[in-house]
């Protein structure tokens, strides 16, 4: 148990430093990021506000798909070029690669490949608990109990165990390393627990934040804390890529 909080501070100190360490570094790397991000919600709120309703509800699909992919650029963007400025120093991908777009080839391919099975994960738990209830026969007591509350929360525990055994597939991937599920798998046992609890202390804190400030900060504040909890996450991943395979590579 002592070993394990040694590795929960660490982990969350390290994480800490990796953002606060330079703020005009991390600045600049966010800026064109929150930039598409920006611009993404402006695609919906553009056209659904400017259009005439029924022209907005023909369309709809196109500008929620322009907005997705723009999103998922920004999130490539930055999620590359933090995790080569956390592990190399320099967020340049002009530097030990073959090619200046390829970490983000990569890194794009790996992402999609993450959120399946995260995503697939989380449904399996659904899938499991509305068997167990509905053999048991209870189904329809659960559904009108508090029980039911659990099953999100279940769901969300389980995507991040799983999120997090097969996370260094994403800064492998920025550096144009080769790292399978399977090899992130093995690599996270000796800190999942660790790894699992830093994580949720990182979500609880940036949750809790959200909602004491919601009432201040509106819409717009949301998407800052959402992002500053993104970028802390994406910190923790490097640094349990660090600890785990960086360093030991290197040893």
């Amino acid at each position: 148990m002592k070993a394990i909080m040694t590795n929960i501070l660490t982990l969350l100190r390290d994480s800490w430093r990796l953002v606060s360490q330079n703020f005009t570094k991390t600045a600049s790397l966010c800026a064109l990021p929150i930039l598409l991000i920006v611009l993404s919600g402006a695609v919906l709120f553009g056209t659904q506000h400017l259009l005439p309703k029924a022209t907005f509800l023909a369309i709809s699909p196109i500008p929620k798909i322009i907005s997705w992919g723009i999103y998922f650029i920004a999130v490539v963007l930055l999620a590359v070029r933090w995790h080569r400025y956390a592990l190399l120093g320099t967020a340049s991908t002009k530097i030990n690669t073959t090619s200046a777009f390829a970490p983000f080839k990569k890194y794009a391919l790996n992402s999609v490949i993450f959120f399946v099975i995260v995503l697939f994960s989380a449904l399996a738990v659904m899938a499991i608990w509305a068997i167990v209830f509905t053999l048991t026969g209870t189904t329809e007591s659960i559904v009108r109990s508090p029980v039911q509350m659990l099953l999100p929360v279940l769901m969300y525990l389980v995507a991040i165990w799983i999120g997090l055994r097969i996370s260094l597939i994403l800064p492998a991937a920025s550096l144009e390393k080769k790292m399978s599920i399977k090899d992130s798998w093995a690599a996270t046992a000796t800190i999942k627990w660790a790894a699992f609890a830093a994580y949720l202390i990182i979500f609880i804190a940036f949750t809790l934040i959200g909602i004491l400030l919601n009432e201040a900060i509106g819409e717009i504040g949301k998407s800052f804390v959402a992002f500053a909890q993104a970028l802390f996450s994406l910190s923790l991943i490097s640094v349990i890529y660090a600890k785990l395979v960086q360093n030991d590579t290197a040893a």
